[in-house]
């Protein structure tokens, strides 16, 4: 057998709990091959700026290579957290939240969120985000690095919403790094 195709175990141990700003609980847990069906309904939730923000470019829907990527992982390698309510008795994908390692930089992963614009301003981004970064650090992330284009604002308030230390710089034009240092923001107790 292939290597590159041997899944690690799902890690149940990263599911998590919330209650966002309007009382709503949400659970966050990481992202199963089960779930291909709510990822393709929840991409299809999004506005065209959402998916230019989250993809920069416009897709019309979820390329089957993203949707196999999102959903069958070596989760040793990357992570994928979904957050999920649950909506007249059935469960919804209103938020992700992944992050993949870096080749070329050990102990950094790239880190990417989406959440689904009718629940955007809720909190739901910036708690993905804090578990995202929490994951990274049991799983021996040191830095989580995300490319964020300069005119999406909502990505950066998630940002500053979070709390999280982090540097800024230019990456490419109307493209801004922002690299966030995991041991200087993640206590394990």
């Amino acid at each position: 057998m292939n290597s590159s195709t041997v899944q690690s175990e799902y890690p149940e141990q990263y599911r998590k709990t919330i209650v966002l700003s309007d009382g709503v609980q949400a659970l966050l847990r990481p992202i199963k091959p089960t779930d291909e069906s709510l990822i393709v309904e929840l991409f299809n939730s999004f506005s065209k700026e959402t998916i230019y923000f989250r993809f920069f470019s416009t897709l019309k829907y979820m390329p089957k290579e993203q949707l196999e990527q999102l959903t069958h992982m070596d989760y040793e390698k990357q992570m994928a957290i979904g957050a999920l309510v649950s909506e007249c008795g059935k469960e919804k994908m209103v938020a992700i939240g992944r992050y993949t390692l870096e080749e070329k930089e050990p102990g950094a992963a790239e880190f990417a969120i989406v959440v689904q614009d009718a629940c955007q301003g809720r909190g739901i981004g910036t708690e993905v985000l804090r578990h995202l970064a929490h994951v990274a650090k049991l799983q021996g992330v040191r830095v989580i690095i995300g490319y964020i284009m300069d005119e999406n604002s909502r990505m950066f308030a998630v940002l500053n919403r979070s709390g999280l230390k982090m540097t800024r710089r230019f990456w490419d034009r109307g493209v801004t790094r922002v690299d966030i240092p995991i041991d200087e923001n993640v206590q394990i107790t």
